[in-house]
C-alpha cells in the first residue's frame, strides 16, 4: 500500500513558506473548528517515532520531516515553538546526533546514503536554531528548556568532527594533486564545514543564554582547539533591534 507520507509532509511545509503567523498557528490549533487538530505536535511525534528506525529506506522521509517542522517554527512562531518542546523531540535529535548509522547486513544501502545522514543532522541543526529564534534575554525559557534537554557534549563533538571532515578530504586531495580551491571541490567540501558551522552557531547562541558553569558549552571558547578556532574566526554577530514603535526601521544594535 502506497503511504502519502512525504507528499503529506510536503504541502504542510509548502502552507507555512514566508513564515505566516496566522497559517502556522492555523496548523497548531483551529479554533473556527469543534475538533481542533495539532499537526504541529504530530509531525514533531512523528519524528520521535521515525528516528530510531531511519535507513535508506526513510531517511528522506525523516528529512523533510525535519523541514516541514522549520517552517512551522521559523519567524518565530513561539506558540509552536512551545507546543515542540513539550514532545520528545529534543530527545530525538539527541539520538540522531550520536547514532552512526553503521551499515547492516543484508541491507542495501546506497553511495550516497551517510550524504543523506549528513543532511538530516544538518537539518537538524537548522530545526534547533529555528526555536531559538523565539528566545529573548527578557524570556529565556526556550534556550533554557534546550539547555535541559539537549546533549551539548555530543552536540559540540559533530561540530568539532565535521571540522575533521573537512579537513581530512582537503588533505587527501592535495595529497593526490588536486586543486582544492577548485569551485566544484570546494563545493562539495564545503557541505561537511557548513554543517560544522550551523551546529557551532546553535551551539554559541545557546551558551549566551547560559548562566551556570556548563563543561561543554564552555569547550565552544577554547581557541587551542582547531575546529573552535576556525569556527570562531569565521563567524560574526549582529543584533537587530525590531521594537521602535511608530513603524520605525529596524536598528541595528552592534
Amino acid at each position: 500500500e502506497k503511504s502519502f507520507v512525504l507528499e503529506v509532509l510536503t504541502l504542510l511545509k509548502n502552507l507555512c513558506e514566508g513564515h505566516y503567523l496566522p497559517m502556522q498557528n492555523l496548523l497548531r490549533k483551529q479554533h473556527a473548528s469543534e475538533h481542533s487538530v495539532d499537526l504541529v505536535t504530530a509531525v514533531a511525534v512523528f519524528i520521535t517515532e521515525i528516528e530510531g528506525a531511519i535507513s535508506p529506506i526513510n531517511v528522506h522521509v525523516a528529512s523533510q520531516a525535519f523541514e516541514t517542522l522549520i517552517e512551522f517554527l521559523q519567524g518565530p512562531c513561539k506558540g509552536n515553538i512551545y507546543a515542540v518542546l513539550k514532545t520528545g523531540l529534543c530527545e530525538a535529535v539527541n539520538r540522531i546526533v550520536v547514532n552512526t548509522h553503521a551499515k547492516l547486513d543484508g541491507v542495501f544501502y546506497p553511495s550516497d546514503y551517510y550524504q543523506m545522514i549528513r543532511s538530516l543532522k544538518a537539518d537538524v541543526a537548522v530545526c534547533v536554531l529555528a526555536m531559538l529564534e523565539g528566545a529573548s534575554f527578557s524570556d529565556p525559557r526556550i534556550p533554557k528548556n534546550l539547555i535541559r534537554s539537549l546533549d551539548l557534549t555530543a552536540l559540540v563533538d559533530y561540530a568539532i568532527s565535521m571540522y575533521s571532515v573537512w579537513k581530512s578530504a582537503r588533505q587527501r586531495q592535495q595529497d593526490s594533486g588536486l586543486d582544492v580551491e577548485d569551485k566544484m571541490l570546494d563545493a562539495m567540501n564545503r557541505v561537511a564545514i557548513s554543517t560544522g558551522f550551523s551546529y557551532y552557531v546553535m551551539l554559541r547562541t545557546i551558551a549566551d543564554f547560559e548562566t551556570e558553569p556548563n563543561s561543554a558549552l564552555d569547550r565552544l571558547f577554547d581557541q587551542s582547539i582547531a575546529a573552535i578556532a576556525y569556527y570562531s574566526k569565521g563567524t560574526g554577530c549582529l543584533e537587530i533591534s525590531k521594537d521602535r514603535g511608530n513603524n520605525a526601521p529596524p536598528e541595528l544594535l552592534r
